[in-house]
């Protein structure tokens, strides 16, 4: 027997309304492709619902359809007794409360400007699968306890990898699964707080592919730690999300003046400040995020059993020409030297 599978929307477009179901259109085209096909599943075994029954009048749920819809969306899923609740959307997630799940909207691939980075569908997918192999496999598994697949919405294209830099500049390291993984270069033990570098932009040689032929565009690396911000901001540690380990700092480094950040932004010629960080050189553009662990996590990294943890959203890969970087001038800053009170 196949489990009841309950997706929920932010509201029907125009083309839903008028032709009576939801997911017409280019919308439904993605959500099939990209959302169902993964998942080895057809439009006719799923179900979808609405937080709000009629069009949006914007981009986006607003606060008072999320409070105004809440109670009926709600009451609405207890009626249907999904096996599984999934939300597409953040602020879907938050009119429900707690979905099983949360998988960014598909308008993100149909309206997405500029294909920004921060999203990693396929492993989302790949728990969601997880999930339903389990409800399968077990006739007593009850997922609506809400077993917390990771959330948060971020944008992307319908091409979706985890990017894969050079761990030695400063940069992410995916692991077998995909998942990116921030080795720990500096740490607080007073205040059990570790510190990484998620994404630089530059190498040695400046805007240049690493040994995995990735490159990570300032604008990218900016758009992925402010979407980082906007989500639940979920930090894995060795391999595992079931962590109370939060993000307490999270910071893109400057750039000499605004002149260089816009030129950077626009894929232009510019200046770049690099210095020490730790051990490893980060430069201008760079994403860093520090962590405080909890005990446990503490505690392992401080006994040397593990060096990295992983925050939630991965970049995509996207072609692009060698034309397409620009050329850089470095300046460099050394040791910088940092106070912090403890």
């Amino acid at each position: 027997m196949k489990p009841k599978i309950l997706f929920i929307t932010t509201a029907p477009t125009e083309i839903d309304v008028i032709r009576g179901r939801a997911m017409c259109g280019m919308m439904g085209d993605v959500f099939k492709r990209l959302y169902l096909a993964p998942l080895h599943l057809a439009f006719e075994d799923v179900e979808i619902g609405h937080v709000r029954p009629t069009p949006l009048d914007g981009p986006n749920l607003t606060d008072a359809d999320v409070e105004q819809y809440r109670a009926s969306v709600n009451k609405a899923i207890i009626d249907a007794a999904p096996d599984l609740v999934i939300a597409l959307g953040v602020r879907v997630a938050e009119a429900i409360g707690s979905p099983d799940a949360v998988l960014p909207h598909p308008a993100a691939f149909v309206f997405g400007k500029g294909r920004p980075t921060g999203l990693n569908l396929e492993r989302k997918l790949r728990r969601v699968k997880m999930m339903l192999d389990t409800l399968q496999n077990s006739s007593n598994m009850n997922l609506n306890a809400h077993a917390g697949v990771d959330s948060g919405q971020h944008h992307g294209t319908d091409s979706q990898h985890p990017p894969a830099p050079a761990a030695s500049h400063g940069e992410p390291e995916p692991n077998r699964d995909g998942e990116v993984l921030v080795q720990i270069v500096k740490s607080l033990p007073a205040k059990q707080i570790v510190y990484g570098v998620v994404m630089d932009p530059y190498s040695e040689q400046g805007c240049a592919p690493d040994g995995h032929n990735d490159w990570n565009p300032p604008r990218d690396v900016e758009n992925a730690a402010h979407e980082f911000l906007q989500g639940p901001m979920i930090i894995g540690f060795q391999h595992s999300t079931e962590t109370k380990s939060r993000p307490v700092e999270s910071w893109v480094e400057q750039y000499p003046s605004f002149e260089d950040y816009a030129a950077a932004m626009d894929r232009k010629p510019h200046k770049v400040l690099r210095r020490m960080f730790g051990d490893q050189v980060i430069h201008s553009g760079a994403w860093l995020l520090g962590a405080k662990l909890d005990d446990s996590s503490w505690a392992m990294f401080q006994a040397g059993k593990a060096n990295n943890f992983s925050p939630e959203g991965l970049g995509i890969h996207e072609p692009i020409e060698k034309s397409e970087m620009p050329e850089v001038e470095f300046i460099d800053l050394g040791k910088v030297v940092e106070w912090r009170r403890n």
